[in-house]
C-alpha cells in the first residue's frame, strides 16, 4: 500500500469536510484499507462493504438483478449503482463503487474494471480501467489507486 497516496487522500477528505463510504468488488477491501490507514480517518470515513458475489450486490446494495446479471455485474451502470447505494447505506456525501474482472474473463484478452464516484446524490466520475499484462493483484491495485487519484482530483477542483 502506498502511504503517500493514503495521506494525500486523508488530506483531501479533511479539507473537503465531506464524508465517504465505499462499495467494493474487484478491489475487495483495498479502498477501505487506504481510507483507514491514516490516523483520524474516522472524521470522514463512514465505512465500507465488500460485495464480491453477485447475490450480495442484489441483497445488500439493492441493485436491480437485471443489471447485476448483465455481464456478471461488470458494467459502468453497476459501478454507478454501487457508488450511490453505499452513499445511502452509510449516509455519506461521497461513495465509490468498484466492479471488474481481475483476470481476463472467458473470451477476453485482458482484465477490465469500472469504478464510479458518487457525490451529493449524483455521479461525479465513471471510469473504465484495463489491465494489460497485469497480475490479479496488480489489476486490483490499479483500480483502487486510479479511483483514489480521481477522487483527490475531484476534491481539489471543488476546494481550489
Amino acid at each position: 500500500m502506498n502511504q503517500l497516496l493514503a495521506d494525500a487522500l486523508a488530506n483531501s477528505m479533511r479539507q473537503s469536510g465531506k464524508s465517504i463510504a465505499v462499495s467494493e468488488s474487484i478491489t475487495s477491501g483495498l479502498l477501505q484499507n487506504y481510507l483507514a490507514m491514516p490516523s483520524g480517518s474516522s472524521t470522514y470515513y463512514r465505512g465500507g462493504i465488500t460485495c464480491y458475489a453477485l447475490q450480495s450486490k442484489i441483497a445488500i446494495l439493492r441493485i436491480d438483478p437485471k443489471l447485476v446479471f448483465e455481464n456478471e455485474a461488470v458494467t459502468s451502470k453497476v459501478a454507478m449503482e454501487m457508488a450511490t447505494s453505499v452513499c445511502r447505506l452509510f449516509e455519506a456525501d461521497i461513495g465509490i463503487g468498484t466492479t471488474g474482472f481481475a483476470q481476463p474473463p472467458s473470451g477476453e484478452e485482458r482484465p477490465y474494471a469500472f469504478y464510479a464516484i458518487a457525490h451529493n446524490g449524483g455521479i461525479a466520475k465513471v471510469e473504465h480501467v484495463y489491465g494489460d499484462g497485469l497480475s490479479r493483484n496488480e489489476m486490483r491495485m490499479r483500480v483502487a489507486e486510479a479511483a483514489i487519484g480521481d477522487l483527490i482530483g475531484l476534491l481539489a477542483a471543488q476546494t481550489g
